[in-house]
């Protein structure tokens, strides 16, 4: 099976190989010798090698159902569905072997999913769960394949709206970019640059900035940011000056906060043990007002394999021990790349454990006390391939999303937003610098935000102390002051 390990810089694929029994179904030695040296270099991920081995062993022996079943799941391991596909079907064709059969019809099951072939997988997870009955784990996980299947069959041809388009190759530069952020003002634009395919190729974060509707050629963020470890994953506060981002170096990932004074950003803290643990958390998203934090991790106490969770800043400035976000949110698999939009009621993630087309979907789900049951946002926005970090426009109408390219490729994408899904609060954004109003000089000043309607502060927020400069997000229908001390 395959089982699906989200880090920071990419969505990672780790195999893991069913165990046959030791009695191989060929008697030639010579299809054995090939087939155990193949996966010699299976499991160093030297493919090609592996493959030719495989194709040696079947030559020797055309019957050999563990040498099918090895070399699709060898060619899947290389990012190769369709030659993967191509060999279970040829092993399923010569097996007889009822636990080699299921185990074709489980990899088929995906494998067709995530090529989009919905009829296909349909058949092949009702196959899979005629003949299996004890495995619980995997007999749940074929039943959610068998409802995305259903899902995409039910919704793949629907077109609600969208116009999605790649970014300029001003941005689509690198081997890889991904979990794009954008400020409030929708001027600037953050994202996570991967220098190679490999997993642990180094990872830094990259700053393009809008000029008239065209963006510029992206620059690292900063050297007090960007280091020999992998940094990414990011999410920026509304006015532009606090960056939350995920590094990830010899003793896993954890979040950090970086502040911003005039144009420079400090050096990096981490936010303390009750945002990290032991475990792995990554793919924080900030609120517009700074006090809420959401992020990934797959820590004891969640609800599947990556859950997201969530922590508040008190008066003080110090992070709420983090707690599960829970359901409907979370599932038994994994939810990612969260976002927070900037009316702090509308959360944007991946998961792929709900309906929908296979693979990571985008969701989003509205909180009034709670959260909403989650709302796939549909195509060709979601499709059979992987779609993650969908973070949206101020104003609600356009958003930014990372979406893959085969194995271990992906790109940044914007797409509009249908009316019809579009947030029902949108935001504001105000702007301006605090001067002395004799020296004209910039000023540190504490702002406070009212609302006139309700007579109540709304949040506070702090200029620049270098060059005075504030921004906040006000939601909108509602009457509101500034107030300057």
């Amino acid at each position: 099976m395959i089982l699906k390990k989200y880090f920071v810089f990419c969505l990672l694929l780790l195999f893991v190989h069913p165990s046959f029994s030791q009695t191989l179904s060929s008697k030639n030695k010579k299809a054995i010798e090939l087939y155990t040296e193949a996966d010699n270099y299976r499991v160093r991920g030297q493919y090609d090698q592996a493959i030719d081995l495989l194709q040696q062993a079947i030559r020797k022996d055309k019957n050999f159902e563990e040498a099918y079943y090895r070399l699709g799941f060898t060619y899947r391991s290389a990012g190769n569905r369709p030659s993967s596909i191509e060999y279970f079907e040829k092993g399923l064709a010569v097996s007889s072997t009822p636990a080699i059969q299921k185990s074709y019809y489980f990899d088929l099951t995906e494998d067709y999913l995530r090529t989009g072939q919905y009829e296909k997988a349909k058949a092949s997870a009702e196959k899979y769960l005629i003949i299996e009955k004890s495995d619980k784990a995997k007999i749940d996980k074929v039943l959610v394949w068998k409802s995305q299947t259903e899902y995409g069959l039910a919704h793949k041809n629907e077109n609600v709206g969208y116009v999605v388009k790649p970014l300029s190759d001003t941005i689509n530069k690198y081997p890889m970019q991904y979990f794009p952020a954008i400020s409030a003002d929708g001027q600037e634009l953050i994202f996570t640059v991967r220098y190679g395919l490999a997993h642990d190729d180094n990872e830094d974060i990259f700053i393009s900035k809008n000029d008239h509707g065209h963006w510029m050629i992206p620059t690292s963020l900063s050297e007090n940011i960007n280091t020999s470890y992998r940094e990414g994953a990011c999410s920026i506060s509304a006015d532009g000056r606090h960056l939350i981002f995920t590094i990830c170096g010899p003793r896993g990932c954890d979040v950090y906060e970086s502040k911003k004074e005039g144009e420079v950003w400090r050096k990096p803290v981490s936010l303390g043990p009750n945002v990290n643990s032991n475990s792995w958390e990554a793919q924080p998203s900030l609120s517009a007002d700074g006090n809420e934090l959401y992020f990934v991790s797959d820590r004891k106490g969640g609800i599947g394999g990556y859950d997201i969770w969530y922590s508040r800043k008190d008066s003080l400035g110090r992070w709420s021990r983090a707690v599960n976000v829970g359901r409907p949110i979370n599932t038994r698999y994994n939810e990612i790349a969260p976002y927070i939009h900037v009316n702090n009621r509308n959360l944007y993630y991946a998961s792929d454990g709900l309906p929908g087309f296979g693979g990571l979907d985008v969701y989003v789900s509205e909180k009034d006390q709670q959260w909403s049951e989650p709302k796939n946002m549909g195509a060709p926005l979601n499709d059979f391939e992987d779609q993650y970090s969908f973070v949206v426009t101020s104003d609600g109408a356009n958003a930014y999303y990372s979406r893959e390219q085969g194995r271990m490729r992906s790109q940044i994408y914007k797409t509009n937003i249908p009316e019809a899904l579009r947030v029902r609060s949108r935001g504001n954004v105000v702007k301006g610098i605090v001067t002395d109003a004799q020296t004209k000089k910039p000023l540190r000043s504490s702002v406070e935000l009212f609302d006139l309607k309700t007579n109540k502060k709304i949040s506070v927020f702090t200029s620049d102390s270098i060059n005075g400069y504030y921004l906040i997000v006000v939601p909108g229908k509602s009457e509101y002051a500034l107030h300057v001390a």
